[in-house]
């Protein structure tokens, strides 16, 4: 006796004769969302922040060497201080302004995520059983 079951991916299982839907595990999938949308909203404003960091950090080598050729020539060492200091309140303010985005994000997620979960899934149900 073989019952046709079809598992879609919101992991409620439809049978094809009687067309009952169970929908006792219809929790999980908003949360299996809610922590989807939030970790890659985190991983993309971390990728752009490590780019950011990056071209910062190189901007930082280049203008060091220039600074240290200059401060040897003209012997003024108080120019390679304020690079540091400069370039260390630029990478500070960077972290900060890249970890209030990710706040920002998961708040908004969350939110979105709780008001309008029902349509998100239902978006997703129907893009993925066309």
């Amino acid at each position: 006796m073989h019952s046709s079951l079809f598992i879609y991916p919101s992991l409620s299982i439809k049978s094809k004769r009687t067309g009952t839907d169970n929908s006792s595990i219809d929790s999980l999938p908003h949360f299996l969302t809610l922590i989807a949308v939030a970790v890659t909203a985190a991983a993309v404003v971390t990728i752009i922040m490590v780019f950011l960091l990056l071209l910062v950090l190189l901007l930082f080598l280049l203008t060091v060497m220039f600074v240290v050729s200059a401060a040897v020539a003209f012997s003024t060492v108080d120019l390679v201080f304020d690079l540091i200091n400069d370039t260390l309140f630029v990478l500070t303010t960077l972290v900060l302004v890249g970890v209030f985005l990710v706040f920002l994000l998961l708040v908004l997620v969350f939110l979105v995520a709780s008001s309008d979960m029902e349509s998100i899934t239902d978006l997703v149900d129907d893009s993925c059983h066309l």
